[in-house]
């Protein structure tokens, strides 16, 4: 899509974590696309161990770039994305993708739109 290629692109593709069925969650030929853009991101939200698992499959299947891949610890409270934090930074790490913290609870509490 030329006429996107000046945009910069945030995805947030769900994992089996949000709830959703997989056919309504995953587009593989979707996140290719966003992928292929110069200026695109994938942030997955992340509560488990589990997750990076499925993470992982996802970037495969899709060839996303790694340097691409922000995740963010899952929770409604910053003791709650702590600890989904510590379950897998070194796994972050590892992989070389990025970690992007829930600074609205450390700026504004656990509030709606903010």
């Amino acid at each position: 899509m030329p006429e996107l290629q000046g945009c910069q692109i945030n995805c947030s593709p769900k994992l089996e974590n949000s709830g959703n069925l997989k056919n309504r969650r995953y587009r593989p030929e979707t996140l290719k696309a966003i992928n292929a853009m110069q200026n695109s991101w994938f942030k997955f939200v992340v509560t488990s161990e589990g997750d990076v698992t499925e993470i992982e499959e996802i970037v495969k299947e899709c060839n996303l770039n790694p340097k691409k891949i922000l995740i963010m610890p899952e929770g409604t409270t910053l003791n709650a994305t702590t600890a989904h934090l510590k379950l897998v930074e070194e796994v972050v790490r590892r992989k070389a993708w990025s970690v992007t913290k829930r600074n609205q609870l450390v700026w504004f509490g656990n509030k709606r739109r903010t």
